[in-house]
This record gives structure tokens, sequence and C-alpha cells, in this order.
């Protein structure tokens, strides 16, 4: 959509002016949507635009826009008119090095308004950028370039994943440019970005060459065979490999790849066994992304040969040797259970299949127009930041990918702001922590989030606020947690965490763990009792900072001597854990597990969810964790597909997706 200009109606001086132009409105208003908004316009700005057109200079352009876009707000009854003043205040507000700011501010609410032409207005936004870093002093012009330098990126990632390459470079070359000017530390995530561009169009080559080869000979067995190859492993394609079979191909090949491109819960037992040690063989060969593949399609097949055959015989131990290897080779090239691509989510139990589906298009239908989530518990306004970064988790989680449209807008909120609360940032920046894996433009601030938390520690622990130094504050395990898993994230991102933040952390949870191996919300006060959360959360964060240390999880697993505390928790919570699920229920209706402290349950069962997969268990105390939590928590949905909690419905809704989505992941494990 282009944006042009026209003209405006000069009122009286002082409080008769804004009086006058607020009755004008209010009559248009009343015309209702069917007016024509042109002439609306003329009737009321219009000999105002000629006289700003007729002076010198570009100061009453300015001053128009300003008016133009506070006049908008008024016209929520006309939205012909409200756009058209948005468009307005956008092109008079470009006039002028001053206007920026206000041309800025009119794209934001037209997009609130006509959400459906904002991707046509980029190139408008991009624009109003370029203009307010141009006209930035000197304490401005640090924040407006990197604002620029975000829009460039969003911009070129666009382009490339449509394919347009060229314009996707050019964008790269400005973005480059400008952080060599900025000495931004997106520098680094630009020279990725550019290199993964150039990565997939030799891939794109590549596999044209080889689509070529096989056209102009399709006799030619060994091109045929490499091109099936890249599809099956490389680009992890069964589909497309399947299209390439021809009978001159071996028997292997032609027996499997029709299998592989079919649904892994329409194969016979003996066929999954039989798939999972064919991709094995095909893993050794294969390039890392190939095998990484390969690896993981065997894992998926032994796991459900081992989800449907009940007898402990040799066939199960032989599987589940096999499973352990595979787990082992993956471990080895840095995968673990949690880091699975959910490609599609389902579950046995088909009501956990459509609850799981209907939550996430609640939070989906819930987003604010600004890009973010609102609470609706109160007492937690304060962590707006923190819910939205716990939402986009649960949706890229989901399958979401970062460029998708919801999510996109979500995550260009959360880089617009700066926070100090240890929530907040710690969700935020697992939520780049996902997004990173599809768009590398996300580095630049998860590396600043993961070392602000970094530098906030106190001994291993953490308190509510992370203002980058150690604060003499109360420390408590549940702020620790979520900051670790932050840490986390920014690690196996890449950005660099001292070994030493691993190892304090690992003593900060040894020390205080309870003697029953137990760990309570803030050990050595009136909530010094053990809780299930907690200690599901020791878990974990021993698991985490074990695999940072050392590069990879034992393969003596709990029995490891340097595992011990952790081993003490798994003992504690199958004691605990179906019993813990006896629920009850506050005056408003909202689950609790214990009487006294009504402690969350949503919060508790994502932390079981994260134990389980640490250490391999899909069940604690012979409860399986998926099924009991969901049967327990599932009486509690609403009809709108959100779930009732102590948080608000965003915050439980969006850790129930979590804990399902782990669930999902943990039908790779045996039992």
């Amino acid at each position: 959509m282009k944006l042009k200009c026209t003209k405006t109606h000069p009122w009286p001086e002082g409080v008769g002016r804004i009086a006058g132009l607020v009755a004008a409105l209010v009559a248009v208003a009343a015309v209702g949507a069917m007016g024509d908004a042109q002439a609306d316009y003329q009737m009321l700005f219009g000999q105002e635009e000629k006289q700003a057109a007729a002076t010198l200079g570009t100061r009453d352009d300015v001053t128009l826009a300003a008016k133009l876009l506070a006049a908008a707000g008024s016209l929520k009854d006309s939205p012909d008119l409200q756009r058209l003043l948005y468009e307005k205040a956008y092109e008079l507000g470009m006039k002028g090095a001053g206007g920026a700011g206000t041309a800025i501010e009119a794209l934001d609410r037209l997009d609130k308004v006509d959400p459906k032409g904002a991707t046509g207005r980029q190139e408008n936004r991009l624009a109003a950028y370029r203009q307010r870093y141009a006209a930035a002093g000197p304490e401005d012009r640090a924040r407006a370039g990197r604002q620029l330098l975000r829009m460039l990126m969003r911009l070129a990632e666009q382009h490339r994943r449509a394919a347009r390459r060229d314009e996707a470079r050019r964008y790269y070359s400005q973005a480059l440019m400008l952080a060599g000017v900025l000495e931004s530390p997106m520098l680094g995530a630009v020279r990725a970005a550019v290199r993964e561009m150039d990565a997939e169009s030799r891939e794109a080559s590549r596999i044209a060459a080889m689509t070529a080869a096989v056209d102009r000979n399709p006799s030619d067995i060994g091109a045929r065979r490499a091109l099936l190859l890249h599809h099956l492993l490389e680009r992890d394609d069964p589909a497309a490999a399947a299209g390439l079979l021809t009978d001159d191909l071996d028997e292997a090949t032609r027996t499997y790849v029709p299998l592989a491109a079919k649904p892994v819960e329409d194969l016979a037992e003996g066929a999954l066994v039989e798939m999972a040690e064919w991709y094995r063989s095909l893993a050794p060969k294969a390039p890392t992304a190939g095998k990484i593949n390969a690896l993981r399609r065997g894992r998926g097949y032994y796991a459900r040969y081992l989800g449907v055959h009940e007898e402990k015989d040799a066939a199960r131990l032989k599987a589940t040797l096999g499973f352990r290897q595979i787990q082992s080779e993956l471990s080895a090239l840095g995968v673990q259970p949690g880091d699975e691509p959910l490609r599609e989510i389902r579950f046995e139990d088909e009501k956990l299949t459509k609850a799981h589906a209907a939550a996430v298009r609640f939070l989906r239908r819930t987003q604010q127009p600004g890009g973010h989530w609102r609470s609706d518990a109160n007492g937690t306004e304060r962590y707006t930041q923190g819910l939205t970064g716990l939402v986009v988790c649960a949706l890229l989680d989901s399958g979401a990918d970062a460029s998708d449209p919801r999510v996109a807008k979500a995550l260009a909120w959360l880089t617009e702001r700066d926070t100090s609360r240890t929530y907040s940032l710690a969700w935020r920046t697992m939520a780049f922590g996902r997004a990173y894996r599809a768009n590398q433009s996300y580095l630049p601030q998860l590396k600043h989030d993961t070392e602000q938390l970094v530098r906030s520690t106190r001994g291993g622990g953490f308190g509510y606020s992370a203002r980058g130094v150690p604060e003499k504050q109360r420390i408590d395990l549940s702020n620790t947690r979520a900051a670790l898993a932050a840490v986390s994230a920014g690690d196996d991102a890449g950005v660099a965490v001292p070994n030493a933040f691993w190892q304090t952390e690992i003593e900060f949870w040894r020390r205080r763990q309870e003697k029953g191996g137990g760990w309570a919300y803030r050990p050595g006060s009136e909530e010094s009792r053990p809780r299930g959360s907690m200690t599901a959360a020791g878990i974990a964060a021993l698991f985490a900072c074990h695999r940072h240390l050392y590069g990879s999880l034992p393969t003596a697993g709990l029995n490891d001597p340097r595992l011990e505390a952790a081993r003490k928790g798994v003992a504690w919570l199958d004691k605990r854990f179906s019993g813990s699920l006896e629920l009850g229920k506050t005056e408003q209706g909202h689950p609790y597990i214990d009487p006294k402290h009504s402690l969350d349950v949503y919060y508790y069962l994502y932390g079981v969810s994260r134990a389980g997969l640490a250490c391999g268990r899909r069940s604690f105390g012979g409860a399986n964790w998926l099924d009991a939590g969901a049967k327990a928590v599932l009486r509690f949905a609403t009809e709108d597909g959100g779930f009732r909690g102590k948080y608000g419905k965003t915050a439980s809704t969006a850790m129930f997706v979590l804990f399902l989505n782990n669930g999902a992941r943990a039908q790779f494990l045996p039992e």
C-alpha cells in the first residue's frame, strides 16, 4: 500500500481549537463507517494541510502529523477515516526530521486496526527507522540504530524464507554495515545469517544438480540413490525419497523407504524393529545432519516398539539396548531428548491430543494487539514480559515457527524492552533460545540476557531481581530454577558460559538439599519444607549442570556418583508423586496440591516433566507422570480451551502445554 498525503482545516487556537476539532470528529463519527473518508478528511483537515504545504520548511507538516495521530484515536466507529488519518500522519511525519517518531507511532496503530496490511507496510517502517536514526542525537543514536538494525534483519529473513536471496542479501549487506558502525554484538549474528543463506544456496544448487543428473540419465542408479538418500537423511523427507524409487534399486531401499513414508503408528511390531535397525545402519556414512536425522528416526521406531510390545522377553531387551545405544550416539552429537523437534503432537489418549490443540488455539487467540500476553490474575501484572516469554516458549515448542506472524510479533515486542525481574528475564531468554534454533538473528538478545543472568547470581542462587550484578536479596529455588534453565538455553545456542557457573550451581543445589533428598523453596526459612516442584527442579538442574560441565550425560545415569544428589531427589519423588496429585480446589475453582500453601499444579507438573526427561524416566513411583498429571488436570479445562489456575488462565495453559509437549517427548523413553 502506498501512503500519500492530503490536507486539513484550521481551527482557532487554544481550547476553542481542540473543542472544535473534537466536536467535528464526533459529528463525523456519527455519520457511520459508510461515509466518504476522503471527503470527511478534506472537510476537517484539507485546508490546514494546504497551509502546511505552502509554508517553508517541514515544521507545520510534523505538527499536523501529531495532531492527526491524536485525532484518529477517537474514531473507532469510523474505521475508514481512522485508517486514513493514520496514513496521513505517517506521510506528513516523514516530511520532517523530527517527525519520524510520529510516523512510527502511526504505523504501529495502523497495524493494529489493519493487521492484514502490516506486511505491505514493512518498507514504510524501514524508511521511518532510517529517518529516526539519521536525525537522532548522540544520546538516542545507539537505540535508534539497534531498532533499525533489527528491522533490516527482519526484512532480510522474510526475503530469505521466501527464497528471494538477492533481496535478502541486499538487506543483510546494509545490516552488516550498520552493525559495524554501531559496534553491535549482532555483527556475528548477521555474518552467521549470511553464511547460512550461502549454505542454503549451495544446498539448492546441489539438489538441482543431482536432480538434473537423474533427469539426464534415469538409468544411472548411483545418481538416483544419492538423490534419494539426500532427501531421506539430510532433508528428513521420506515422502520425497519414495518418489524416486525404481525397480532397479536395491531391495532394502525398495522395502524400507515406503515404510519410512508411513506414520509410525501404522507399522507392525516386527517392522518397527527393522526400521530402527535400518535407519541406524544408514547413519555412519551420512553427513552430521543426516546422521542425527537417521538416529532420531531409529530411536523413534524403537520407542514405538517398546510402547506396544509389553512382553518382557529377549526381543524387548534387544530393542531396549538398541534404544540406549542410539541415545548414547545422539548424546555424543549433542542431542538430548528435550531437544526433539515436535513435528506433530499426538497422544495415545485422544482426549490429550484434543486438549493440547485447544490449549494452543487459546494461547494464540488471547495475544494482545501489541504482540504480548496480559495476565488475568491479580498481582502478576508486573510479569507481562515473563508471561509473554512463557507463551512464546509454549507455541514454539508446539511446532510454531519463529517466522509465525504471532510469534514474530511477540519476539519483536520482547526485543524492544528491558527487564531486571528474574522470572521475566529467564522466560524471555528461553523464548529467544527456542527462536534462535530457526533464526540466528535472535542471538544478540539471547547473548545479552544470558550474560545478564550469569552476572546476577550470588553464590549460585537467584532472587526476584537480576540486574547484572550480585545483589543482597532473599534467594529462592524457584527463581534459581528459572534462571538456570535460561542460562542453559543460552549455552546450548553457543553463548559462552564459564564452567565456574555450572560448578557453582552444582554446589548450590547440593548444599540446599534436605536430608530426606527433597528440596525446599527457601531452605532455612519458614518455607523450608521440601516440595515436589522444587525437588523436580533440583533433579533437572543437576543433570543440566553435569551436561554443560562435562559435555554429555553420564552413561551410568543416576548411578554415577557425581549425580548422587539427583538420585536422592528421584527417590524422594518416587515416594510421593502419585499421592501428590490428589488435588483440591480453591474457592475460585483453581486446582492446588497443598492445602496449606495452595501450590500451583501446572508449575509442579511442568517441573516433573523436566525432571523425567533429564533422568530418562517416564514414571515416578510407578505412576506414568504424563498420564497421571493429565488425568488430574483435564477437569479444570474451560470451554475456550484454557485451564483455570492460581496464576491466571494464560500462564496455567502455557505451563500445561509445555508439560504435554514434554510428555510427547517422553515417548522416546522406555518405561
